[in-house]
């Protein structure tokens, strides 16, 4: 039962193994049960949800990403407005940056718009991060 309903409670068993069998398990095994159901969930039940906790430090980690607004359509003179936004936030403090890009993402994209970034901000993290992007920065 527990295989192929793994969050059954101990005492659904008990009260289950009372009906199909009675007479023949005493109110005694009831604690013997719950112990051996929590054995089996912690070696063959269903996998725990494991959560990292994240910390971050003041001064120490900034993220850079370029992003393309689905959603919204900007045109100049009637024309569709081709750009990119690169994205810079401060992980301890959710300070942002943000400025307009046109062509798409590049290395000099990035330089340039992390130097813009960090001269705002008025200092340079001790980390930086860039996420994964199609163009191979990272």
């Amino acid at each position: 039962m527990l295989q192929q309903q793994p969050k059954l409670p101990a005492m659904t068993l008990y009260e289950y193994s009372q009906q199909k069998y009675p007479g023949k398990y005493g109110s005694s095994i009831l604690r013997t049960l719950q112990r051996r159901v929590q054995q089996w969930k912690a070696s063959s039940g269903s996998p725990l949800e494991v959560m990292f906790e994240q910390v971050h430090r003041p001064g120490v980690m900034g993220l850079s990403d370029f992003t393309k607004l689905k959603q919204v359509k900007i045109t100049m003179a009637g024309q569709p407005f081709e750009h990119l936004l690169y994205h810079y936030r401060l992980a301890y403090s959710g300070w942002q940056y943000v400025q307009v890009i046109l062509g798409g993402e590049s290395f000099i994209a990035l330089c340039q718009g992390l130097q813009n970034a960090i001269d705002k901000s008025g200092g340079c993290p001790l980390e930086h991060r860039v996420r994964q992007s199609k163009c191979g920065l990272s």
